[in-house]
């Protein structure tokens, strides 16, 4: 498999570039060695080391273990090859559940996203690479989700008579969503962008039921019960979706 360049990565922020492999590192007192994995689906590496490991140190283990992470990516690209986006003209791209090709036009001038003629239509200056291009598609995306939740929000604040005093969209690798009961503030994963509106709603009402019950009870189960029926349903879908911005 070609070593990755570090523009070949989506929205990670990586520390340093080994043996031509970008490379992210996460430090930690408690950390006894270092440890090596390959992160779907771009095969990035994630190496965990004590705090005490010099760069060096680092360095070299990714060096002694080049055979591995060729193996290890190899895996990644045979089994996650089609999540991979290039933002390239013909590709498969995801809004509100429905699959929309890719237009790309490159052109002078302002850059952005649109959907129209039932196709996502991304504008691009002339040499823009695949981050760029990316940036152009993150922005579209976010305030796609942003227009949804003010519409979204308000309605099922409505119908519960619960009331948050803002929502925000933010970029999560594990979680939906979060609500910081405290301030009454939702946090909206973009993942929610892809899937069908339904996912979306039944997020925000079970980020707006934890307003009435903190932990997830009994009595929470009720009250999405009675506010959002179809939750098991987007719960299914949203089991089977993949963290597509990586």
């Amino acid at each position: 498999m070609p070593k990755q360049s570090r523009k070949e990565v989506l929205a990670i922020k990586l520390d340093m570039t080994i043996a031509g492999y970008p490379v992210q590192v996460t430090k930690q007192a408690n950390y006894k060695n270092l440890t090596l994995k390959a992160v779907p689906p771009h095969g990035y590496l994630r190496i965990s080391a004590p705090n005490y490991a010099s760069k060096a140190a680092i360095v070299a283990f990714v060096e002694n273990n080049l055979a591995q992470i060729e193996r290890m990516q190899a895996d990644i690209q045979s089994r996650y090859q089609d999540q991979v986006k290039r933002y390239e003209t013909g590709e498969s791209h995801y809004l509100w559940g429905q699959a929309y090709p890719l237009l790309v036009i490159e052109k002078p001038g302002p850059t952005s996203c649109q959907l129209m003629d039932n196709q996502l239509v991304l504008t691009v200056k002339p040499g823009m690479d695949q981050v760029e291009r990316t940036q152009v598609m993150m922005t579209f995306y976010r305030q796609a989700l942003k227009d949804q939740l003010a519409i979204t929000g308000p309605k099922m604040m409505a119908h519960m008579d619960v009331w948050a005093n803002e929502f925000r969209v933010k970029q999560m690798k594990t979680r939906w969503g979060t609500c910081n009961i405290q301030k009454k503030r939702i946090w909206i994963s973009l993942n929610l962008v892809t899937a069908p509106l339904i996912c979306l709603e039944s997020v925000v009402v079970h980020e707006l039921v934890h307003l009435l019950e903190t932990n997830h009870t009994k009595r929470f189960y009720q009250l999405m019960d009675q506010y959002f029926p179809k939750w098991q349903e987007a719960n299914a879908i949203l089991s089977k979706l993949p963290s597509v911005f990586h």
